[in-house]
């Protein structure tokens, strides 16, 4: 799949999701701690601060008929309910930090749901996001400027951010870039741009993960 593919397809999911939230009547006064949209600029994520740890909505909230996920913080790790994670969900969603290291399980809603294991830390002033076996899927550099230049699997660079008045934005690492779409957050471009997950790069498996507790994480033990 090309990136304009891409874009394109996540363009469509994003109209969807906007769709359900309408219907489903997902408003709220509160102002999201953090905000990913894509290059439409149709809301696919919104993530909010509570008293234990955060809550979250996306997609996968809204389709199960719940108002918002919810992820506890007790010490160094976070379980997440809501959408697909927990008991009644597709399967456990957690996150642990130990030494440095977070690993994050996620159940994969691409597939029959098995669960999937993520690592997230810096190396080197990187935050780093790996399949949990050794193989790199982004590593997200600040630059002097403050923005983010962002690595893909095989090492190239395939993005890049940008501050403007429509946030955190990313662009496409082409000759010509395309536009990805925009995080609006209080937060290093490089944590920010995480939650625009697989709309950077699709080419591979396991999917990278836009889930907020992969956003989370970083925004607790990375920051």
């Amino acid at each position: 799949m090309t990136t304009r593919q891409t874009i394109a397809a996540w363009a469509v999911r994003g109209v969807a999701l906007a769709i359900v939230a309408a219907v489903a009547g997902c408003t709220t006064a509160e102002t999201p701690l953090l905000e990913a949209r894509t290059s439409l600029g149709y809301v696919f994520t919104d993530l909010y601060m509570r008293a234990d740890g955060f809550a979250w909505w996306d997609g996968d909230v809204e389709g199960a008929g719940h108002g918002l996920g919810k992820i506890t913080v007790n010490g160094n790790t976070m379980v997440a309910n809501g959408g697909g994670c927990g008991v009644y969900g597709w399967g456990i969603c957690d996150a642990t930090s130990t030494n440095g290291r977070i690993d994050i399980h996620l159940p994969d809603r691409n597939s029959t749901h098995p669960l999937l294991t993520f690592g997230l830390q810096r190396v080197a002033g990187a935050v780093q996001l790996d399949d949990g076996a050794g193989g790199i899927l982004l590593s997200l550099q600040l630059n002097s400027g403050g923005n983010a230049d962002i690595f893909g699997r095989t090492g190239a660079q395939i993005a890049t951010t940008q501050k403007s008045q429509r946030g955190i934005q990313a662009l496409t690492a082409d000759s010509q870039p395309a536009y990805v779409g925009a995080v609006d957050a209080d937060s290093p471009a490089d944590i920010a741009a995480l939650a625009l997950g697989d709309l950077l790069d699709t080419s591979g498996d396991p999917h990278i993960p836009d889930h907020a507790l992969v956003v989370v994480s970083a925004m607790t033990w990375l920051r």
